[in-house]
């Protein structure tokens, strides 16, 4: 069941991210750090209302952000769309439970909610070594729609995009 979350999800969430990091590490996947994401980040989240988790048997397994804010950076690319959007963002699923469907579950989750807030497109961006979500995205019909650079991070993230709509641009 994905549900938003609260704050007693806080120290679930962040042993997710933990796991989420090493794994990262392990793959030369510099994305996430100890740096980011931070416990603020989701609290922030949960007070605007935007983080979800998918959770089974009473233990949250993932979480994914899904709002209207968009990284600066996004600015610099040519998107179809200039307003009418919505971001998913610190998206992870715990390690035990990958390859079990859940990112697609929190990726079906992020299209009825922005279709629901009448947003006609998604947004994300992900580092270009994170082959996983890089798969996941494209296995999705997003669409590249360029790449941009976070801080002191040397390689691009990967910014993609689907149309949920037939309105115009």
């Amino acid at each position: 069941m994905i549900r938003k979350a609260n704050i007693n999800d806080i120290p679930r969430i962040m042993e997710i991210t933990r796991e989420t990091v090493k794994y990262m590490n392990l793959e030369d996947n510099c994305q996430w750090d100890d740096n980011y994401p931070l416990e603020s980040d989701f609290q922030k989240d949960i007070l605007a209302d935007t983080l979800y988790v998918y959770e089974k048997n009473g233990e949250v397994n993932a979480f994914v952000c899904i709002s209207f804010e968009q990284a600066p950076e996004y600015e610099a690319l040519d998107w179809s769309r200039k307003e009418g959007y919505m971001v998913i963002h610190r998206m992870a699923v715990s390690y035990k439970n990958r390859k079990n469907g859940i990112g697609t579950k929190l990726m079906e989750h992020a299209e009825k909610v922005a279709r629901n807030s009448s947003s006609g497109c998604l947004r994300t961006d992900t580092f270009c070594l994170n082959s996983a979500m890089n798969r996941l995205l494209l296995s999705h019909g997003y669409s590249k729609a360029g790449e941009v650079h976070f801080d002191e991070i040397p390689k691009p993230f990967y910014c993609y995009e689907k149309i949920l709509d037939n309105r115009n641009k």
